[in-house]
């Protein structure tokens, strides 16, 4: 699957809503519609069963409710009843050339977003048909220092976490370089108030929305900051 990805395109955008009581919704979308005119992915297709991955030769529209954690896995988890706020669609439609994959967190708090990041891979690791192919927290590595938000007033930080590259070995960073020079990471930030100062001079105002576009292989390399903040009205 990895050789596959790293001879396409493909994106991920990141997505903060935040309502005025600081509640909102947090999403990952990795869209692999670019997947779909590589000639090596029919193989993966035809294969996908056997890996243990989604039907994607079909068309497919898939919600996964987290609310379905089987009572023996939840009893495996410090806070079983937060992934009731979690869930995962998947879709793909080979007529309109889409492909693409988005996690969700509904969260009550900021903070949630870190406990999210933090407890992936601890999700996974209690088996079961939820983490088929440990795809959920494999989706944490493309943000492998998680994220941290704080909310004071009127105004949103996104503050620095520590970061590592996801490559250890050089040739794989070199190659991942190469195959991955075209892909892009998006983060949206939708703010309750029109927006009126950000401290990054890379940021894309709109109204009450600011867009921050990076390299993929910049984050996954943690060679970019993605810290920032944004006042707003």
């Amino acid at each position: 699957l990895m050789s596959v990805l790293l001879t396409s395109c493909f994106d991920i955008v990141e997505e903060l809503k935040l309502n005025k009581d600081g509640s909102g919704r947090y999403s990952l979308t990795f869209d692999l519609s670019q997947l779909l005119g590589n000639p090596m992915l029919g193989d993966l297709l035809s294969n996908s069963d056997a890996e243990g991955l989604p039907n994607l030769s079909e068309n497919m529209d898939t919600l996964i409710k987290f609310t379905d954690i089987p009572a023996e896995q939840r009893s495996k988890l410090d806070r079983p009843a937060f992934w009731d706020k979690v869930s995962m669609q998947i879709l793909s439609n080979k007529e309109k050339e889409e492909m693409r994959s988005t996690l969700v967190l509904d969260f009550e708090d900021l903070s949630d977003i870190e406990y999210f990041y933090k407890n992936l891979d601890k999700f996974n690791a209690t088996g079961g048909q939820l983490s088929a192919g440990e795809g959920l927290g494999n989706a944490g590595d493309f943000l492998n220092g998680g994220a941290m938000f704080v909310l004071n007033g009127k105004k949103l930080n996104r503050l620095p976490v520590a970061q590592k590259s996801a490559f250890d070995d050089p040739e794989e960073a070199a190659f991942a370089k190469m195959f991955l020079s075209n892909a892009t990471y998006t983060t949206i930030y939708r703010l309750p108030g029109q927006v009126k100062k950000v401290n990054q001079s890379n940021a894309s105002i709109n109204g009450n929305t600011v867009t921050f576009k990076y390299p993929l292989i910049d984050v996954v390399n943690a060679e970019t900051l993605m810290d920032c903040e944004i006042k707003f009205r």
